[in-house]
């Protein structure tokens, strides 16, 4: 292939067998429409060779996992736009050290103090250059153990956390981005945890996607004024001693649904004081199917109307774990839980109406006709 000097439109697209990183050889000239497009098996990072001179419309269009793109020829770094879709997807830019650089990357990128590839300056996704990005053994989790690990964190595949990585108080994030979403890999290391004051007392994010997120840290956004809304991914295990804290603006979304909790059936654990007055949550509260531990006051001085519950653990407790059950006019139980073995935390605060769908509904002892 180091003979190859044009890559025709159309080329590879939809070859989403291709799995690993991409590289153009320093032969190619040019690159055509579409030439990669749909190429979703690649997940390492894109090479773009020191000859390319053109690339064409739509050519990475899809290749939605390649985050990191390295650039050697300087007819590239120096565009000033471009609707090849070479840098949808990126976190990460290196350019060639010398070369220029063109509005294309410095629209959307911020070149860093320092690289860590020799002979290439280094460029972060604007909306990802105040986060610090730090190997996932710093963090110290809200459970107390000396170490987070997960089944990535072997060999070569050290999995990455965002924040601080300190167990002191420290506001981890000094970017100006509104809305962030946490990329599921970075430099080619998958981003598995938020770490603990990660974003703390923030007075800029109003949303932040945690998609392939397992542990979010202890105050890894408290206080966290101009918070609305947190979507909570389905890799969620962990959600740390007061987390969300104190996060008065969640829920102030004029969207319905956005005024709703939804634990994922994923999380196991809910820390101490972890959605504590969080108090512009007024729609429904949904624990998931996993869920075990519910820390101390973690749902206390919350005001929503209604809570689903998927988990036989939760159902089963004598007393009210977390809070949980002081402001719900309704509750669902899952039908998949026997309605004859949840616990006096339910049985003292609700009565037992009927059983439709797929829940057995309760309402409060006070408000039942």
């Amino acid at each position: 292939v180091s003979s190859v000097q044009t890559i025709g439109a159309s080329a590879f697209d939809g070859c989403s067998g291709f799995t690993g990183s991409l590289t153009i050889p320093n032969s190619v000239t040019s690159i055509g429409s579409s030439a990669f497009g749909y190429c979703t098996g690649f997940t390492g990072s894109l090479t773009i060779g020191s000859s390319v001179q053109t690339i064409g419309y739509s050519a990475f269009y899809g290749c939605n996992n390649l985050h990191t793109v390295t650039i050697d020829s300087g007819d590239i770094s120096s565009l000033s736009s471009s609707d090849s879709n070479l840098l949808s997807n990126a976190d990460v830019v290196y350019v060639k050290t010398g070369l220029s650089v063109g509005a294309y990357i410095t629209g959307s990128f911020t070149k860093q103090a320092t690289s860590d590839k020799s002979d290439y300056d280094m460029y972060y996704k604007t909306s990802l250059s105040g986060l610090v990005f730090q190997p996932i053994n710093t963090l110290t989790p809200a459970n107390g153990s000396s170490s987070y690990n997960t089944t990535e964190g072997a060999g070569n595949h050290v999995a990455y956390m965002i924040g601080t990585g300190s167990s002191t108080y420290g506001n981890g994030y000094n970017g100006t981005g509104s809305e962030i979403s946490i990329p599921s890999t970075f430099k080619g290391k998958p981003v598995v945890a938020i770490g603990n004051n990660a974003f703390r007392e923030s007075s800029i994010i109003e949303y932040i996607g945690l998609n392939k997120i397992t542990l979010i840290g202890e105050s890894a956004f408290r206080e966290c004024s101009m918070l609305e809304y947190v979507a909570l991914g389905d890799n969620l295990k962990t959600i740390g001693n007061y987390a969300f804290y104190d996060c008065k603006k969640m829920g102030n979304s004029t969207i319905p649904a956005e005024k709703n909790l939804n634990i994922p059936n994923s999380v196991e654990t809910i820390g101490d004081y972890a959605f504590y007055n969080c108090s512009g949550l007024t729609g429904s509260l949904t624990i998931g199917s996993s869920v075990q531990t519910i820390g101390d006051r973690a749902f206390a001085n919350n005001l929503f109307n209604s809570i689903q519950i998927n988990s036989k653990d939760i159902c089963e407790m004598d007393s009210a774990p977390g809070n949980i059950y002081d402001s719900a006019k309704s509750l669902f139980v899952s039908d998949t839980i026997d309605k004859d073995s949840v616990g006096e935390a339910i049985t003292a605060s609700y009565d037992y109406v009927w059983t439709f769908g797929s829940f057995h509904y309760y309402t409060r002892k006070e408000i039942t006709p």
